[in-house]
C-alpha cells in the first residue's frame, strides 16, 4: 500500500473519533534524543490525542454506543467510575547506536519505524485510574520514518542517517494493553504545594508488545491536573 495513503487512512481514523464530541482536549506529545545530541535506539516519537469528557453510558450518542459496546471490559461504565475515551496517533523510530553505518550489526537496534492509531477507554475514580487500549497500526517503511528522520535531521543540520534502506519489512501491528494507576499517598506542603505518588503498572498482548511491567511516579505544584496516569507515547523499553 502507498505510504501516503496509509498515513491519511490512519489520520482519517483519529479524526473520525474525535469529531463525535466537542467536549474534550487535543494534546501534542514529542519526544526526540535532539536535546542529549545522539541517536541511541529510541530516537523520536510524536503523538497526537484527543480525549473525551466525561461518557454518559446511557447516552444514545456514538460515544455512549462506543463505551456500551466495550462495557464488558472490568469497570467500563461500572457504578462509581467516570468513563473516558481517547483517540491517538502516533510515529515512533528506532535507530542503532550508528547512523552513520549504511549495514548495521545485526546484535544492534534495526532500523525501524512504527505508525498506530490508538484507542482507549479510562474508567476513573478518585482513587484509581483503569485504561484499556487497543493498538493498530503497521511497523515498517508505511510508517514513513525514514522520510521523516531524514527530513528532521536535514532541518537541524544533523547526519543524515544511512541505514534505512535496512529497516524492518511492513507488518501490521495489533496489540491490547492495560494500565492501572492507584493514588497511594497525596497532601499539601507548608507552601500549599501539592504531591502526591501514584504507583501503576501496564500489561500488554500482541505483537508490540508482550510483557508486563511496574512503576512508581511523584507529582509536586500548583492545581494539579486531575488525572493518574502518564503520557508517554513509548511505555516499553
Amino acid at each position: 500500500m502507498n505510504k501516503r495513503r496509509t498515513a491519511l487512512m490512519l489520520a482519517g481514523l483519529l479524526l473520525s473519533g474525535a469529531s463525535q464530541a466537542a467536549d474534550g482536549t487535543l494534546t501534542l506529545t514529542v519526544e526526540n534524543d535532539v536535546f542529549t545530541g545522539s541517536d541511541n535506539n529510541y530516537t523520536n516519537g510524536v503523538g497526537i490525542a484527543w480525549v473525551s469528557g466525561d461518557i454518559d453510558p446511557d447516552d444514545q450518542g456514538a460515544l455512549g454506543q462506543w463505551t456500551r459496546l466495550w462495557s464488558f471490559l472490568p469497570f467500563v461504565a461500572d457504578d462509581g467510575y467516570t468513563t473516558y475515551a481517547s483517540w491517538a496517533l502516533a510515529q515512533e523510530i528506532n535507530t542503532p547506536d550508528d547512523i552513520g553505518e549504511p549495514h548495521p550489526d545485526a546484535d544492534d537496534q534495526p532500523y525501524s519505524g512504527v505508525l498506530v492509531v490508538d484507542s482507549t477507554l479510562y474508567a476513573r475514580r478518585w482513587d484509581w485510574s483503569h485504561a484499556w487500549q487497543l493498538k493498530l497500526g503497521v511497523v515498517g517503511p508505511a510508517s514513513q520514518a525514514d522520510d521523516t528522520q531524514r527530513e528532521f535531521h536535514r532541518l537541524i543540520g544533523a547526519d543524515k542517517p544511512q541505514g534505512w534502506d535496512t529497516q524492518l519489512p511492513n507488518e501490521p501491528i495489533l496489540n491490547l494493553n492495560y494500565t492501572v494507576a492507584h493514588l497511594a499517598a497525596a497532601g499539601h506542603t507548608a507552601a500549599e504545594l501539592e504531591w502526591r505518588l501514584v504507583p501503576l503498572a501496564t500489561a500488554g498482548v500482541g505483537n508490540y508488545f508482550t510483557g508486563a511491567g511496574v512503576g512508581l511516579y511523584g507529582e509536586i505544584g500548583w492545581d494539579l491536573v486531575d488525572a493518574l496516569g502518564v503520557t508517554a507515547l513509548r511505555w516499553v523499553a
